[in-house]
C-alpha cells in the first residue's frame, strides 16, 4: 500500500524482501512519475537516472529495469556502491578499478605523441574516445572475478593517475564489470565509472581532477551501456550525477519537513 502526501513524499507499507526491494519501491516511483507525466507532460524526461541498479543484479532486474519497463522511459542504474553478484566482491572490484586506472595512465604517458591525432577513434588497447569520455568496452579485459584481486602498480598512486587523465582532457574512465559465473567470458553487467566529475571549485585544490571513488553504472531500459556512461559523465559535476544528487538532497529535505 502506498500513501501520497501533498508534498509528494510517498510512504510505503509493503514488505521489503532482501534482494527484491523493487517490489516495495516501484509503486511509489511509478505513481510519482505518472503524476508528473499527467500534470506537466512538457517536462517529461528523455531518460531517468535511478538511484540503484539495472541489470547489475543477480536476477538481471534491478529497480532501474522496473522503472523503465513500467513507465516506458529509458533508464540508467546509478549505484553508489558495488552490487556484489556473480562473483564480484568489493575487494575484487575496488582493486580492479585501481589496477585499470594505473594501467591506462601509464599507457597515456608512454603514448604522448599519439594524443595529438586522437579524434573519436579507438586505439590499439581498445580505449575508445567519445566526447572526451574514456570508455573501456569488451575489447579491454574487464574486471572478472575469475582473475581474482588484481595487483596495483606501486610506482603510481591513483591520484597521480587521475592527474594524467585530467591533462588529457578525459572526462572519465569506464571499466566493465563481467560476470564470473557464466561460460565464454560472462555477460558485461555494467561499468565502474571513475575519474569523472571534478568540475566544482575547491579552494584547497590548484587543479581539478575527477573522483577516485567510482560509481557503478548499468543499463536499466531502452538505451545502451555506452550511452548510459556518456550521459553520466556529462551530468556529473561531482561524483554523483546531478539528477541523482539533487533528488537525494531534495528528498532528504522533504523527509525532514515531514518529521
Amino acid at each position: 500500500m502506498t500513501r501520497m502526501t501533498n508534498s509528494g513524499v510517498s510512504h510505503s507499507t509493503c514488505t521489503c524482501f532482501f534482494i527484491y526491494p523493487a517490489f516495495r519501491e516501484i509503486e511509489p516511483l511509478r505513481t510519482l512519475i505518472q503524476r508528473q507525466c499527467d500534470q506537466t507532460p512538457d517536462v517529461t524526461p528523455d531518460v531517468i537516472m535511478v538511484d540503484g541498479n539495472g541489470i547489475l543484479h543477480e536476477r538481471r532486474a534491478g529497480i532501474a529495469c522496473f522503472v523503465g519497463i513500467l513507465t516506458g522511459i529509458p533508464t540508467v542504474g546509478v549505484g553508489k556502491t558495488v552490487y556484489c553478484t556473480d562473483g564480484l566482491t568489493v575487494d575484487i572490484t575496488e582493486q580492479g578499478v585501481v589496477h585499470h586506472v594505473q594501467t591506462l595512465a601509464k599507457y597515456l604517458l608512454s603514448h604522448k605523441e599519439d594524443d595529438k591525432s586522437r579524434n573519436n577513434t579507438t586505439n590499439g588497447d581498445g580505449v575508445s574516445d567519445t566526447n572526451n569520455a574514456v570508455v573501456l568496452m569488451s575489447s579491454i579485459h574487464p574486471i572478472n572475478p575469475r582473475d581474482g584481486v588484481l595487483q596495483q602498480h606501486e610506482e603510481m598512486t591513483v591520484e597521480e593517475a587521475l592527474a594524467v587523465f585530467s591533462q588529457h582532457k578525459y572526462s572519465g574512465l569506464a571499466i566493465p564489470l563481467q560476470s564470473g559465473e557464466e561460460p565464454n567470458g560472462g555477460t558485461i553487467l555494467g561499468v565502474a565509472l571513475v575519474g569523472h566529475g571534478g568540475r566544482t571549485q575547491h579552494q584547497k585544490r590548484q587543479q581539478q581532477t575527477g573522483t577516485k571513488k567510482p560509481i557503478y553504472i548499468s543499463v536499466g531500459h531502452g538505451l545502451s551501456l555506452q550511452e548510459a556512461v556518456e550521459l553520466c559523465c556529462d551530468l556529473s559535476l561531482t561524483r554523483i550525477p546531478e539528477p541523482v544528487r539533487q533528488a537525494d538532497l531534495i528528498g532528504r529535505e522533504l523527509i525532514r519537513q515531514e518529521q
